[in-house]
């Protein structure tokens, strides 16, 4: 499993528009959005990355983490989540448009405080995708050379009673609105503590 580094990210969108530069003589450009976004999505299956894209709207999981615990109990669970916007359009992402989360079968929130909410006392590089107010803004823009990432931060949501996620965590599942997709991403993590993760 290759990791998807931010510059891996940006050649292989820039690889994409232009092995399809071509069909813009063609065709309409809604097709060659289109065509850009199909390659990124099969780009991410062939790679062990959850990728999807809404046209030239691409989104997807790095598979870099970060995780805190307490003792054997996990308390928050950081993952990086990339995008590049090759659209007209200003797209926000509002932390309210996760609609379901779950740490190997555990109800999870997104926190926009993490240091607050799981008594963290330093980040540091793990920068929090979200803002004080649960929003991200991606604005509009052609540049192939330009990506943007940060990290989403989930914390186990426990019923009475109920057992808590271990640190060594085995499954995220989270669903999410962006644009105008519904989608569902996983990561899985494996003994050796790397990752793998896919579209559901």
């Amino acid at each position: 499993m290759e990791m998807m580094t931010r510059r891996s990210f940006l050649k292989i969108t820039g690889a994409m528009a232009l092995a399809v530069g071509a069909a813009g003589a063609l065709s309409g450009c809604d097709a060659v959005d289109n065509a850009v976004g199909s390659f990124f999505q099969q780009y991410g299956d062939q790679k062990g990355h959850a990728a999807d894209s809404a046209g030239s709207f691409m989104y997807a999981l790095s598979n870099q983490y970060q995780s805190w615990s307490n003792g054997e109990e996990l308390v928050l669970l950081a993952v990086e989540f990339q995008v590049k916007n090759l659209t007209n359009e200003t797209v926000t992402f509002k932390a309210s448009d996760i609609t379901r989360a779950t740490i190997d079968g555990h109800k999870a929130k997104v926190v926009l405080d993490p240091k607050k909410a799981a008594n963290v006392s330093g980040l540091g590089k793990y920068t929090p995708l979200f803002d004080a107010n649960g929003t991200k803004t991606y604005g509009p823009g052609k540049d192939l050379n330009k990506a943007e990432a940060g990290y989403i931060c989930f914390q186990p949501v426990y019923d009475e009673g109920e057992a808590p996620v271990n640190k060594n965590w085995g499954s995220l599942e989270f669903t999410f609105k962006l644009k105008v997709n519904t989608s569902t991403f996983v990561m899985n993590r494996n003994a050796d503590g790397s990752v793998t993760s896919a579209r559901k």
